[in-house]
């Protein structure tokens, strides 16, 4: 399954899936690439508590990634106030190539 080719225009929005508790995210995510720049948030039921999970992926192919994002309960909730920067501060051996051009002086 092939997310929409208009996901990676919309990494300003945050996006939020609920998903059945009986399914894994590494699993339904499988196929679908959530690009690093996307906040996505996947909330899922366990007993009385959603727990919610940011998922991405550094580049198309590489591995699903996810962390700790907060939860909601009738007690309240709580979400991390560890910024994006920090939560993705590494590229999990990544390689990026790049060139640079001088032009005249």
């Amino acid at each position: 399954m092939q997310a929409p080719s208009w996901i990676s225009t919309l990494s300003d929005a945050i996006w939020i899936l609920f998903l059945n508790s009986d399914l894994t995210l590494h699993t339904f995510f499988s196929e679908i690439n959530i690009p690093f720049d996307c906040k996505f948030i996947v909330a899922q039921s366990h007993e009385e508590v959603i727990e919610l999970t940011e998922i991405y992926r550094v580049a198309a192919g590489m591995s699903l990634l996810d962390g700790h994002y907060g939860k909601w309960s009738e007690n309240g909730s709580y979400i991390t106030s560890v910024t994006l920067y920090e939560r993705r501060k590494s590229l999990h051996g990544f390689k990026m190539k790049g060139v640079s051009i001088q032009v005249g002086t």
